[in-house]
């Protein structure tokens, strides 16, 4: 459908301690679930309401590098297609003995 983006930008930091992940969200119509996956597994799924959503998710996934990735999914409410489904870019995070952030 032309006209429709919707925006995910992640950060992240850890350290010898539990990673952070934020996100903000921007999409032309309401999101209805905010995602967090790592690695290989989907960890959380939040459900939320509006077209602008700041999230932050906390997770201690043990010592190395590790990735993440935030999903938003619209409702499907007047959508032809279906809902709106968009992906942050992998952020990475190392953490355990000699512990670095980074995106």
């Amino acid at each position: 459908m032309d006209g429709y983006q919707c925006e995910v930008a992640a950060t992240g930091e850890g350290s010898a301690g539990p990673a952070g992940i934020g996100a903000q969200i921007a999409s032309p119509v309401p999101i209805a679930t905010v995602s967090l996956w790592r690695d290989d597994r989907w960890l959380e799924h939040r459900a939320v309401t509006g077209d602008r959503i700041e999230a932050r998710f906390t997770d201690d996934p043990g010592p190395g590098e590790h990735h993440y990735v935030v999903r938003a999914q619209s409702t499907a409410d007047d959508l032809p297609a279906g809902p709106l489904v968009a992906y942050s870019s992998p952020t990475y995070v190392r953490s355990g003995s000699g512990g670095a952030g980074g995106t």
